[in-house]
């Protein structure tokens, strides 16, 4: 199946380019202003994005969405487009790319779009936290030791987690936190991957947080200071 790409991109010939140059290639739902495009990534999980460079410019949106704009770039594989009506081609730029030298469309999206899983745009607002934790692949308890992390960020209803291990969208996982033994064995469901190597960004997984109790969901929200 083709990957779904969100792009921003005016109504105009750019975009008219822009979509002729992925027909075949990926799926893509367009918007017109930082507004509509964040709010695309709300309703919907996209395995890559797509900005156009004098759009993004021009943007007349409020500081606070474009803030929230620049936070999510980094999170998801982008590419930054631009084409000159009397240059042919798109050009790519895409950010955090582990190579040097000039990217396609094409190049972009197997290389990058097609290693991410899906993600649709958190609703709880992370923030940045360390913390030692276990990674199991099975409930605690078993011959299996865990391997040995640390949270990137954390919500109350997930985190982020840096690891190199090979994981996939949906794939169950379960944490222990040595730091805070009364927390006991969290159980994870892992929504989207960032395979390690491929890029300069945090090789790990983003993960949600399934069936809390109400004292888990209260030391994590006093860890959070919420």
């Amino acid at each position: 199946m083709e990957p779904r790409l969100a792009l921003l991109a005016r109504p105009g010939p750019h975009l008219e380019r822009y979509l002729s140059a992925l027909e075949g290639l990926a799926q893509v739902d367009s918007a017109s202003t930082v507004a509509q495009f964040l709010e695309l990534l709300r309703r919907r999980a996209y395995q890559g994005l797509l900005i156009d460079i004098p759009t993004q410019i021009k943007a007349r949106d409020s500081q606070a969405a474009k803030d929230e704009l620049t936070v999510i770039l980094r999170r998801f594989p982008t590419a930054r487009l631009n084409w000159r009506p009397d240059g042919g081609d798109v050009s790519v730029l895409v950010l955090g790319a582990s190579t040097s030298g000039d990217y396609t469309l094409a190049d972009f999206i197997e290389n990058q779009c097609a290693q991410f899983g899906s993600a649709p745009v958190r609703s709880n607002q992370r923030i940045e936290l360390h913390l030692h934790l276990l990674l199991h692949r099975a409930p605690p308890g078993g011959p299996e030791a865990g391997e040995r992390c640390v949270t990137h960020n954390l919500s109350p209803g997930g985190c982020f987690i840096i690891t190199g291990g090979q994981w996939r969208p949906g794939d169950l996982a379960w944490i222990t936190l040595p730091e805070l033994p009364g927390l006991g064995a969290l159980s994870l469901e892992v929504r989207w991957c960032q395979p390690w190597g491929q890029t300069r960004r945090l090789p790990g997984i983003g993960v949600r947080f399934l069936d809390l109790g109400t004292e888990q969901a209260q030391q994590i929200a006093g860890l959070l200071g919420l």
